[in-house]
């Protein structure tokens, strides 16, 4: 989609420092605003001042459960919004975009009604399980919110949103009361609410307040549907190694005493903290590399429609390929860099945080890990703009299948040895990619004319099918 990230690209590119500085920020907020979000809250939960640690667990505990739940529902649904947002936008309808984020919002509230509020319900009971399950539901509709707000050009409405959203949480958690853990969630929700109000709001005024539900607002997510697996399981791949590692019982876990929901701690901290490390080098695809590609994108496909010569098409094959790859390779070392610097922070980071001696390995694996993690997050981008859906659900796939394969591999060997799997799986995920990235860009015009032209798929009629002859 040709939205926010050509502004923002055109203020990092400024003289001026404050441009550069929202332009990042701004994309920061797009790539991953719930994410930050929970992170702060999370971090400013923690300096309560009359806060129990006990109290603060639960609170951490259940607000993981809340972004886990929330972003295995929400993903699935916002790849396939998005592609339908692409498709409008492309064919410069705008009509149906408000109504697009109320089927996607209510399809989640149906879902989430199904699934987790009546686990929440029995669970918890009471005003913690009310609490918990809104913080869920909004966490949810601020997930599906993003792709619409990424279409739009104005940045300062999106950091306002954050912001506001942020500070209020903030400002309620530390109020003067008595505080328990359904307190600090419905803080935490009413933040939620001003983040996702600022920007439906926004939304609102760009695309009309008429909504009208239409069959073909469903039609991406049963016509894509290698999009919802595939955002399906690049969240589960984000997350299995915990899973296995809280249904393991090891050294560390606990256990929710409201509801039984188990963690690990010390394992938990490591993952999360050190996946943060992941929004600046996705905010520098979202700003600076994804506004290039698609310029290239653009030459390349658009030189068909105008006839261009076999060379030309060429050279502008080879132009997006080049890039392609050699962006991601670039994000990879910008991402290495980075985790090189947290490695020399994280001994100050380990003894902040209390972690164990044996987990302090934990982190810097996890820092390396989430470097290649995000580069193969990277080529799965490439390729889902090539429309080669089954390559990146390959991808995801692998994505999985490693990190759980290899978690239970290096599980018996204990607390030593936490996070190496996480590392070996994105290593092996990454280079799954980038190999399927350098393969298939060789193979566009192909793609191109064939792979992904409707027109050239076979035709269907009752049990038979075949590809329907040219009129002599």
């Amino acid at each position: 989609m040709a939205g926010i990230g050509f502004s923002l690209e055109r203020m990092a590119a400024s003289d001026d420092l404050t441009n550069v500085s929202g332009a990042y920020v701004a994309g920061m907020l797009v790539v991953s605003g719930p994410w930050i979000f929970t992170a702060l809250a999370i971090a400013g939960v923690s300096t309560i001042a009359d806060a129990s640690q006990a109290m603060i667990q639960d609170f951490r505990t259940i607000l993981i459960y809340d972004f886990l739940l929330s972003s295995m529902i929400s993903a699935p649904l916002a790849l396939s919004v998005t592609r339908f947002l692409a498709d409008e936008l492309y064919a410069k309808r705008r009509g149906a975009l408000q109504s697009a984020w109320v089927v996607a919002v209510g399809l989640f509230a149906l879902i989430g009604s199904i699934v987790v509020a009546p686990v929440f319900g029995v669970l918890l009971k009471g005003p913690l399980a009310t609490a918990a399950t809104t913080t869920f539901f909004l966490l949810g509709a601020l997930w599906l919110t993003i792709p619409f707000a990424g279409v739009l050009r104005r940045h300062v409405s999106i950091t306002v949103a954050f912001l506001a959203g942020m500070s209020v949480t903030i400002a309620l958690a530390h109020a003067p009361r008595t505080h328990d853990v359904a307190t600090l969630l419905n803080a935490f929700s009413v933040g939620l609410a001003v983040a996702v109000g600022v920007l439906v709001m926004r939304t609102t005024a760009e695309f009309g307040a008429s909504v009208r539900f239409e069959p073909r607002l469903l039609r991406a997510y049963a016509r894509y549907w290698e999009l919802p697996v595939i955002g399906l399981c690049t969240t589960l791949g984000g997350w299995v190694d915990k899973i296995i590692m809280w249904a393991s019982g090891g050294n560390g876990v606990v256990t929710l005493s409201a509801g039984g929901f188990p963690t690990m701690p010390d394992y938990d901290s490591a993952l999360f903290w050190a996946q943060l490390t992941a929004i600046p080098v996705m905010a520098v695809f979202f700003v600076n590399v994804e506004p290039s590609f698609y310029r290239l994108y653009r030459r390349f496909y658009g030189s068909f429609g105008r006839k261009a010569s076999q060379r030309e098409v060429r050279l502008r094959q080879k132009a997006l390929d080049d890039f392609a790859t050699r962006s991601a390779l670039a994000l990879l070392g910008a991402g290495i860099l980075i985790t090189a610097t947290a490695v020399i922070f994280s001994y100050e980071a380990v003894a902040h945080f209390d972690l164990q001696p044996g987990l302090a390995g934990t982190l810097r694996a996890a820092l390396f890990g989430v470097a290649f993690q995000t580069a193969a997050l990277v080529c799965l981008c490439f390729l889902l703009y090539f429309d080669l859906r089954r390559h990146a659900l390959a991808i995801a796939l692998v994505g999985v299948v490693t990190n759980a394969g290899f978690t239970l591999v290096l599980l018996p060997f204990g607390p030593a040895l936490h996070g190496y799997g996480y590392l070996a799986s994105a290593v092996t995920t990454f280079l799954f990619a980038f190999a399927t990235l350098t393969r298939e860009t060789a193979w566009l015009t192909y793609h191109a004319f064939v792979t992904t032209n409707e027109s050239a798929r076979p035709s269907t009629h009752g049990a038979r099918s075949a590809v329907r002859p040219d009129p002599i």
